[in-house]
């Protein structure tokens, strides 16, 4: 396996699920080790550079890298293929762009698999992937504009609190005041006092505190609709 990206990844767990032994190369070799470790003994690493010396023992070739040019070029692999005593080798490039050279298609004893023979031999119906595409990018949309009104919600969540703790703070400041006007009452009363006063309170928090989250709400439509 040439790479370490998200082709590499997707394609080790299906090889290691058939059962094959793997060896992940990388021009980042630390990159390399840290993904081989997260598959265990299945899979080794090793620095890009041994590329020819392990093309002599590999059976199947993958090609992921984000190169910008080719990886595999004809030379390296002819000078191969003299080592492995006629044994076929299959080179499946998955990269964008290419990692092999397409001259090595013209090798003996190579089969060269690129993305445009995938699209040939694993034909995909073009509206079904246009309905698909059409899905996830709704998907996405609804996906973002909730993450945008909770984002909005939350950063509105402090004016909030601090809205209703100066409710709450403005009825235990009255109450203090008049205290020695309600010191005759007893505990039970005194209990009674502080629950209506503290319900009025919050009857006449509830209507500016549903306006807030709904301002919050509706600016985050707004941008959404624009």
């Amino acid at each position: 396996m040439l790479g370490a990206g998200a082709i590499a990844k997707a394609a080790l767990s299906h090889l290691i699920g058939l059962g094959a032994q793997v060896t992940l190369l990388n021009r980042t070799l630390t990159q390399a080790q840290r993904l081989a470790n997260f598959y265990g003994g299945a899979v080794t690493s090793a620095a890009l550079v041994e590329l020819p010396e392990r093309l002599q023992q590999a059976d199947l070739v993958v090609c992921g890298t984000a190169s910008r040019s080719p990886v595999l070029d004809r030379t390296v692999l002819q000078v191969a293929l003299g080592a492995r005593a006629a044994r076929p080798v299959v080179v499946l490039d998955l990269a964008v762009p290419r990692d092999v050279e397409p001259s090595v298609r013209d090798l003996r004893g190579v089969r060269l698999i690129d993305l445009d023979d995938l699209a040939r031999l694993c034909p995909i119906d073009a509206a079904e992937r246009a309905l698909g595409l059409t899905r996830v990018e709704e998907q996405a949309v609804h996906t973002a504009s909730e993450i945008d009104a909770w984002l909005r919600l939350r950063a509105a969540a402090p004016a909030i609190v601090e809205f209703r703790s100066r409710g709450q703070q403005m009825r235990c400041d009255e109450l203090r005041r008049v205290a020695p006007r309600l010191k005759d009452l007893s505990p039970a009363q005194m209990g009674a006092v502080e629950e209506l006063t503290e319900r009025i309170v919050n009857k006449l928090l509830h209507a500016p505190t549903v306006a807030l989250r709904e301002r919050a709400s509706a600016h985050t439509a707004g941008r959404a609709i624009a």
